[in-house]
């Protein structure tokens, strides 16, 4: 079972993604989605065949607290970790000090976790020009501490992207990182899918699940934002 395991502060759009992508929830519902206090599981089967659990960590929660709850000794079982940033709202230095701090936490607890920050909210332009600086900030800082955190250790996996439910960017992440761990674990469907593109003629084929509109295996190296138009 793929586990992944959302962080980040209050307001960030954590519920709203894991709404609108895993229990197909439309966009301008999550907008009447209340604060979450508590830390949340929840068990997703994709393709009928690939089960996946999503956690959400609430932003209430004071870093320092962050270990001591008994509910965060799941940590070291988390495959993945997304750490979601309100672009609209947003101060790059107590954010960058908050992120620090978690990826310390689940570094130490799973070395071999992924790490992911997603920039969300980022749907409109203003927004996108407006956080630039801030951005910026973060994704230096971030990847300086980084590699002195892992010590010369590139293994680790740790991405920046921007996001948002309103068009496909989330909805592509998710399958980005989904379908990678999914093409590590098992590479039968992936060879099932050249053959196919082999005797088809095709460029590239891909598995989705047509109820989460994510795909699980493809058999092109990169994917493409039409995919989803």
């Amino acid at each position: 079972m793929m586990k992944i395991c959302f962080l980040g502060s209050q307001k960030a759009g954590k519920s709203s993604i894991i709404k609108v992508i895993f229990d197909n929830m439309k966009t301008h519902q999550t907008k009447n989605l209340d604060s979450t206090f508590t830390l949340e599981n929840n068990s997703f089967v994709l393709g009928n065949n690939f089960p996946i659990e999503i956690s959400e960590v609430p932003g209430c929660i004071p870093t320092s607290d962050f270990v001591t709850e008994n509910d965060y000794l799941n940590l070291k079982n988390q495959d993945v970790f997304i750490y979601v940033i309100n672009c609209q709202n947003f101060s790059p230095e107590s954010e960058f000090d908050k992120l620090k701090e978690i990826f310390n936490i689940t570094h130490e607890k799973n070395p071999k976790s992924w790490f992911y920050i997603f920039y969300h909210q980022v749907d409109l332009q203003m927004f996108v020009d407006r956080i630039y600086d801030q951005e910026e900030y973060i994704d230096k800082h971030f990847k300086e501490h980084v590699k002195i955190t892992l010590g010369g250790n590139e293994q680790k996996e740790v991405e920046f992207c921007r996001t948002s439910i309103y068009e496909s960017s989330a909805l592509m992440r998710i399958s980005e990182l989904v379908s990678k761990y999914f093409n590590r674990k098992t590479d039968v469907i992936n060879r099932m899918l050249e053959k196919l593109n082999m005797k088809c003629g095709s460029r590239k084929m891909y598995l989705f699940d047509t109820e989460k509109k994510l795909f699980l295996f493809n058999s092109a190296k990169n994917l493409e934002e039409s995919t989803w138009s």
